[in-house]
């Protein structure tokens, strides 16, 4: 996945959940996910992909 895509991802996600929840759901510290979000590529396949998951969930129950 693109280092654009993912950072647009982690905005939705925190947007809707908060960086703590987000960090918590994604199992990683807050500052990492602060990391992701400033630009550092070091998000890693599963984390993307549990992202992508997450994401799926909270468009679930926007509807």
């Amino acid at each position: 996945m693109p280092d654009d895509s993912k950072k647009r991802l982690l905005e939705y996600a925190a947007g809707r959940l908060g960086l703590k929840e987000l960090a918590a759901r994604l199992k990683v510290p807050e500052k990492t996910v602060e990391e992701w979000l400033h630009g550092s590529p070091d998000m890693t396949n599963s984390k993307a992909l549990a992202l992508a998951d997450l994401i799926n969930d909270l468009t679930k129950s926007k509807s």
